[in-house]
C-alpha cells in the first residue's frame, strides 16, 4: 500500500523531529501532497513519535479519543495501541482490497462525523 508513498523520497529523520515541541512543517508539507495520507493517519494513530499522514502527536490526540469511544474504553490506563491494533489491521486490509477507507472505517462504528474529524485538511 504505502510503496508510492511521498515520504518514501525522504530521510526518516524528516519525519522523526528531534526537539518535542518541532512541528515538523517539512513533513507535513510532503504529507499534504500524499496519495496515501489517510491510510497513513490511520496507520499512525497510536503511534507516539512522529509525523503520520500530516499529524504530530498533538494532533493525534483527537484521534485516539474517538479509538476510546469505539472500542468502549473508560479506563485511562488502558493501552489503547494494543486494543485499537485489530481494528486499524482491519480497516487497512479492506483499503488494500480496493474499499475506500471510509466505507471501511464505517464498517468498524466509526460515524462520519469521526471519518471528517480524522481526515480533516485532506
Amino acid at each position: 500500500m504505502f510503496e508510492s508513498a511521498a515520504c518514501r523520497k525522504y530521510e526518516s529523520s524528516m519525519f522523526f523531529p528531534e526537539s518535542p515541541g518541532t512541528d515538523g512543517y517539512s513533513a507535513k508539507k510532503v504529507c499534504a501532497d500524499c496519495l496515501h495520507i489517510k491510510e497513513c493517519r490511520v496507520a499512525g494513530m497510536m503511534e507516539e513519535y512522529g509525523i503520520w499522514g500530516g499529524l504530530s502527536q498533538r494532533g493525534r490526540v483527537k484521534h485516539r479519543a474517538i479509538a476510546r469511544r469505539i472500542l468502549g474504553v473508560t479506563r485511562s490506563n488502558a493501552n489503547i495501541g494494543a486494543l485499537f491494533h485489530p481494528t486499524q489491521k482491519a480497516i487497512l486490509e479492506d483499503v488494500d482490497r480496493g474499499i475506500p477507507i471510509e466505507e471501511a472505517m464505517y464498517k468498524r462504528g466509526f460515524t462520519s462525523e469521526d471519518v471528517e474529524v480524522f481526515f480533516k485538511d485532506c
